[in-house]
């Protein structure tokens, strides 16, 4: 199998553990805790603002803020670990992303995913960036589409 399509794989893998990941915590949530999901801070926007900044905006910025920031200052301070570069970041999206515990839990896997797709996904930064970036797309399209 070419490079091409083990990164082609592991993409697809990583938005369908993503999606999974949304779907196991939602379902939860549904079953056992009844949280509300619409406190994402987008619901005073239009349709089209909401999907510029869903699939464009958010994910370009996210992608920015919690993978390459975050793995650039833990690696200046000698941090060469694969779990504390996947792991920290998570935890930095998930706090981020606290609307509620389970919304939290959600985000804390959905990082630990997005994160350890960033470190696999490219040697070269900026591609490594535009494929996380585009991973996260995907997942918030998928959202934005089928779950919404």
């Amino acid at each position: 199998m070419s490079i091409k399509h083990k990164k082609f794989h592991l993409f697809v893998l990583c938005l369908i553990a993503a999606i999974t990941n949304g779907y196991v915590f939602n379902y939860l949530n549904v079953k056992y805790f009844h949280y509300s999901s619409n406190e994402n801070g987008l619901s005073e926007y239009s349709k089209n603002w909401k999907i510029i900044m869903i699939i464009i905006v958010v994910p370009i910025v996210e992608t920015l803020v919690f993978n390459i920031i975050p793995n650039k200052v833990l690696k200046k301070f000698g941090v060469e670990s694969t779990f504390i570069l996947v792991i920290i970041p998570s935890i930095f999206f998930s706090i981020f992303h606290f609307y509620h515990p389970i919304y939290g839990m959600m985000a804390l896997f959905g990082g630990i995913i997005m994160n350890y797709y960033f470190l696999h996904s490219h040697n070269n930064l900026k591609t490594a960036f535009l494929l996380a970036a585009l991973l996260h797309s995907s997942y918030n399209l998928y959202g934005y589409l089928f779950v919404n």
